[in-house]
């Protein structure tokens, strides 16, 4: 009898804590994306980026429909309902049942989720040559911010109904604060009235502040496409406020590193300038790149490969943050020096910066 007692206690103990999850919410392409945003915000950082690599694919490998807009909105109706947890159970069923190796606790993806293969659909094609840009600058009371959607040719698009912008301000890789914004229809080749928006400095916590350098993740739920971008913006130091607690021995430590070379800051020079991109990629979380494509297309990492590593040492270092700097000599005999920051994420060390 006892344990029986203790089976239903558990059972229900196990059904309260789902019901304590909160679930999609997909009545309307609005609702879906605000209840993907909260269940979202409960997950620590590497699951935030995880949930993301599982909806994307649920789209890719659970939808047939012919138009990007139609497999969203399967997508939707798969989810409703559904927590976390169920989430991520589909989308290690399906990549199991498709043959390659996903999980929860996996780190990101490296080179992005792999597409399954299917036929170009001509009158699909301008949905998925959407970009979404930002103009992002400090005014006086916070920081403005100016989206905007183009054709891949660059044209801005035209928008006949008002977007939903969601905006993510993260320091220390951790979202202090979240705004919702309205894009409101409009036409670029009239005159607009819309002038971007701005988040003021007073809804941020300057306690959670470490640094004067912030990441913004910007979203906007197109009809056509899910649009997102990652942008970084200095603020004032006035509103830098975080103060991290060290023991004196990790600062004594600190200059011990000085003129040392980093391993991983060397991993990811070398694979730079042998032209082994995916490798550099894997070891880094750079948000001027969105994707992995991104980061494989960009011009001027292009330009370094062959070139050769003349030095690389660590000028600044501390128990969560490395600082080297490295110098290159192109193939053409130009010689540069670059930045290379490594910082600790979830007790794992990334590249974070590259310039």
């Amino acid at each position: 009898m006892k344990k029986i007692i203790l089976l239903l206690s558990i059972g229900l103990s196990l059904q309260q804590c789902k019901k304590d999850l909160p679930i999609i919410d997909s009545k309307t392409e609005i609702t879906f994306n605000s209840s993907f945003d909260e269940i979202a915000k409960k997950l620590p950082s590497l699951q935030q980026e995880k949930l993301k690599e599982a909806l994307y694919i649920i789209y890719e490998y659970n939808t047939k429909a012919k138009t990007t807009e139609a497999r969203w909105a399967i997508v939707r109706q798969l989810l409703d309902g559904k927590n976390s947890d169920e989430i991520f159970t589909l989308a290690e069923t399906l990549a199991k049942e498709n043959g390659f190796s996903w999980n929860r606790n996996q780190a990101p993806y490296p080179g992005g989720i792999p597409v399954m293969e299917q036929e170009t659909i001509t009158e699909n094609a301008p949905d998925m040559d959407l970009q979404m840009h930002a103009e992002v600058s400090n005014a006086g009371n916070g920081i403005h911010i100016y989206p905007s959607i183009s054709e891949k040719n660059g044209s801005k698009l035209n928008n006949d109904q008002a977007l939903s912008v969601t905006t993510d301000v993260l320091s220390n890789h951790q979202i202090i604060y979240t705004q919702k914004n309205t894009i409101p229809s409009q036409a670029y080749d009239l005159m607009s009235s819309f002038d971007g928006f701005t988040i003021h400095y007073a809804h941020l916590d300057p306690t959670k502040i470490y640094t004067n350098t912030l990441d913004l993740v910007i979203r906007v739920p197109h009809p056509s496409r899910y649009l997102s971008l990652k942008k970084q913006v200095r603020i004032p130091d006035q509103y830098v406020k975080g103060v991290k607690i060290v023991s004196d021995s990790i600062m004594a430590e600190a200059p011990a590193e000085i003129g040392k070379t980093n391993p991983l800051a060397t991993r990811f020079l070398q694979n730079i300038v042998k032209g082994n991109r995916s490798g550099a990629y894997a070891i880094s979380k750079i948000s001027d790149y969105s994707s992995f494509n991104d980061f494989a297309n960009d011009v001027t990492l292009g330009k370094l490969e062959n070139a050769k590593i003349t030095s690389n040492e660590i000028i600044n270092a501390n128990e969560k943050r490395v600082e080297v700097r490295a110098t290159l000599v192109d193939e053409k005999g130009t010689s540069k020096d670059y930045s290379v920051i490594v910082e600790k994420i979830d007790n794992r060390w990334f590249v974070t910066s590259f310039q």
